[in-house]
């Protein structure tokens, strides 16, 4: 059961390397113990009230539509929110990533600078750049575009830098050479 196998491939003698799986399962096993004892799961609770998940979910199908005059507005400012913030963040995060960018801009303070600012935006959470958001543009459509923004610009920023990055830079040299 535990021994390894060993083949023979032009004369050299190949071992096949050893499996942790069975010590990985009792780690697993040992840990997911723990993590119920600590939070008091209670098995006997699940089989009880596990039904109801799924009355739950009976009662999710099929919709009720009448809610749908209730929420269209509301859906419709959802993805114009998403829309406009993530435009203008893809937008914005051109020039980060350029400033960004070690290979382009040759100024370490200012390649710090924007890498600094993209992090600490990535860092944050979209929600509690929102309740930020919302304590000075109050609640509304204005504070949820400015989080999606500010996250599209973090993670299109960090992207496009360091695919900016990682460009032959032959041919920009040549341009520059010539220019």
């Amino acid at each position: 059961m535990f021994k390894r196998e060993t083949y023979t491939i032009n004369g050299q003698v190949l071992t096949e390397p050893r499996s942790y799986q069975l010590l990985i399962s009792l780690c697993s096993i040992i840990l997911t113990g723990l993590a119920l004892k600590v939070t008091d799961f209670e098995f006997e609770l699940l089989m009880k009230n596990g039904s109801k998940f799924f009355t739950i979910l009976t009662s999710m199908f099929p919709p009720n539509w009448e809610f749908m005059d209730n929420i269209r507005k509301a859906i419709i400012e959802t993805i114009q929110m998403s829309v406009i913030g993530s435009f203008l963040g893809a937008l914005v995060s051109i020039p980060f990533s350029v400033w960004a960018a070690s290979n382009i801009t040759h100024q370490p303070f200012i390649n710090a600078f924007f890498k600094l600012i993209l992090s600490i935006f990535r860092t944050l959470p979209t929600m509690v750049i929102a309740l930020i958001a919302t304590f000075i543009f109050d609640i509304g459509a204005t504070a949820g575009t400015v989080a999606v923004f500010l996250f599209s610009l973090s993670y299109v920023g960090k992207l496009m830098y360091e695919h900016i990055e990682n460009i032959e830079m032959g041919p920009f040299e040549a341009m520059n050479r010539w220019v």
